[in-house]
């Protein structure tokens, strides 16, 4: 916890946190920032089916496809989000409808499918009605899959500060108190 330029205390929970500073500070600001390890400007996403088809499988008894797992590039350029149109696919969701994208290559038509995605760091859910299908499946960093890109839909309700030369940024996500994580890249050893 942070209050003015005094680092206060660190606690295992945000919620530890938020009651020491009402107990400390009463109703007076402070932020509560945790510090998590990732990799350059992706973030650990999963993939699941959107809740209204979850809801319709559990009904009739049918199997809830696993979620896919991968990393989400924060993509400020991005008007909307978009999900892997392969991996979305394969979890038997349908497009909803189509958009007119504007990208490096030129205009393109892409199927927009209803999403959630899942970033199991800090237990966020994000259900996106209408999420662009693009297909980034062979895209990775580190070996790792690329599955997302989080447009400006959720970073509009979010506080994104990018940090070039420490190699980090901070998002800011509001549910009921505002609550910051930091990303680092993880440094490799030569």
């Amino acid at each position: 916890m942070i209050k003015g330029d005094q680092f206060v205390g660190a606690f295992k929970t945000d919620e530890e946190a938020y009651r020491a500073g009402i107990r400390k500070y009463g109703n007076t600001a402070f932020l509560i920032k945790q510090v998590v390890k990732n990799y350059d400007d992706t973030v650990h996403f999963e993939i699941h089916i959107p809740s209204n088809l979850a809801i319709f499988l559990s009904k009739r008894r049918n199997t809830i496809p696993r979620p896919i797992s991968g990393l989400a590039l924060i993509d400020t350029g991005a008007t909307s989000s978009c999900v892997d149109k392969g991996g979305i696919s394969n979890l038997g969701v349908q497009p909803v409808g189509i958009v007119n994208t504007s990208t490096a290559g030129g205009k393109v038509k892409q199927n927009v499918y209803p999403a959630k995605l899942y970033f199991p760091v800090e237990k966020i859910w994000v259900e996106f009605s209408r999420a662009t299908g693009v297909d980034i499946g062979d895209q990775t960093v580190d070996g790792k899959r690329i599955i997302a890109l989080i447009g400006r839909d959720p970073l509009s309700r979010w506080v994104l500060i990018y940090n070039g030369p420490g190699g980090l940024f901070t998002l800011g996500i509001q549910p009921l108190f505002v609550k910051f994580y930091t990303f680092t890249r993880l440094q490799h050893q030569l």
